[in-house]
Parts: structure tokens; sequence; C-alpha cells
């Protein structure tokens, strides 16, 4: 897709998933360039924002990935996604309480899906409700 059209419809999609796989391999420049690149195709794209704020967690460079967490909210106001990437990070970072508030922030946001939350809150000692 990408060499026969780079602006192809599926482009965005193939750039997000090479990205996730340059980041899982430890090609960090690789991936903030594919990263790049579907912002280019999508400005709002907030999966690119939060995949950028992934490869600058790796990268140990806080500033960065709090930025890029800032810019992938003013695109929506933050999905369910968004807020358990930014739970997981807080989390890493022994952030307890913003870890809780973003998980329960996903809560919210989809109750169906937020499997990962409810685990998430009950490993810190908070009970959330169920379905």
């Amino acid at each position: 897709i990408l060499a026969t059209n780079p602006q192809a419809k599926d482009a965005e999609a193939v750039l997000m998933a090479r990205g996730s796989s340059h980041l899982a391999a430890g090609q960090h420049e690789a991936a903030l360039a594919d990263y790049g690149k579907a912002l280019e195709l999508n400005p709002a794209s907030e999966k690119a924002r939060i995949g950028r704020a992934s490869v600058f967690a790796a990268l140990n460079d806080r500033a960065n990935v709090l930025k890029e967490y800032d810019l992938a909210h003013a695109i929506n106001g933050g999905s369910y996604d968004f807020y358990i990437s930014r739970a997981q990070m807080a989390e890493t970072w022994g952030e307890t309480q913003s870890a809780i508030d973003n998980y329960q922030a996903a809560l919210k946001i989809d109750p169906r899906r937020a499997w990962v939350a409810r685990k998430s809150l009950k490993r810190l000692g908070i009970d959330s409700p169920s379905e």
C-alpha cells in the first residue's frame, strides 16, 4: 500500500502497524517516523499521538510523552484507548492516583469494553462497578 499509493485510505493503518512493530523491535527513530507520517496523512489521529507517546516513553523522554498526550487529548477530549494508555504510563511512573483517575475515566467512556480498566483498578485496590 505504501509503495504503490502512500496517500491511500489504508496507508495510515499500515503506518500505525509498522510504527508499532518498530517500537516493539526497539527501532525508536523508525517508529517516530512512521507515526509522524501517519500524522501527516491524518493530523487528527489520536492513535498516532498515543503511539508517539509510547516511543518517547521507551526513550525516557517524559516531557515529550506528556506533550503527545496533551496533543492527543486536544483532538477529541480523550477516548477509551487514550485513557487506558495514559493510565498505564502513569502506573509505570509510580503515579498511582493519576493511573486510577485515568482508568476510571476509561471505565466511564466504555464500561462494556473496560475489562482492562476494571482489572487494573482492582490490582490498585479500587473496587469498580461491574457492567
